[in-house]
């Protein structure tokens, strides 16, 4: 049987078909596994994440924590305290917190020693010489009205004061 070119061509595929089969029918080799991975590069085998990842945090200096000044006074913005769901706070240098809020506690107590707050303003001398009122301080940018204002205190005949504020409005404040 002589074959010609155009039977060469199937007769070619059909043997090297046949070894292929021939060779995946061994019983030797289904004891391997048929699939092998191969390892990819790590950029490949893992999926892109949008997490940032952690930086290297540079050492900080600690600054060490402010001490209050021999003459036992605080610096303008600090923080006294709160009385009534208001924070006190020092709108000038050279005031003490602790003589702030023995004067708030008074003054917004209901009932306070001295004098009783006087008029539509509430204004209220304390006994210790500073003077209250309880319409005095107003927010940069407010508008100017009785509601808009809030309780301040400080020593009689001087610029120095010290303020009662809402705590979600305290980094307002021009200090």
């Amino acid at each position: 049987m002589r074959f010609t070119r155009s039977h060469t061509f199937p007769l070619i595929t059909l043997a090297a078909t046949g070894l292929v089969l021939t060779g995946c029918s061994s019983t030797d080799e289904l004891a391997e596994p048929a699939l092998t991975t191969v390892a990819e590069a790590s950029s490949e085998a893992q999926p892109e994440s949008h997490e940032e990842k952690p930086t290297e945090e540079k050492p900080t200096e600690e600054k060490p924590e402010e001490e209050k000044p021999d003459d036992g006074l605080d610096p303008a913005g600090t923080i006294c305290g709160e009385v009534d769901s208001f924070t006190i706070v020092t709108l000038n240098d050279g005031l003490s917190c602790d003589e702030a809020m023995t004067v708030f506690n008074d003054y917004m107590s209901g009932s306070p020693s001295g004098t009783p707050p006087q008029g539509s303003g509430a204004f209220w001398d304390a006994p210790n010489g500073w003077f209250c009122g309880g319409n005095n301080f107003l927010f940069p940018g407010d508008e100017d009205q009785k509601f808009n204002k809030f309780p301040s205190c400080g020593p009689k005949d001087s610029a120095e004061n010290v303020v009662a504020v809402p705590a979600e409005r305290v980094s307002e404040l021009p200090v």
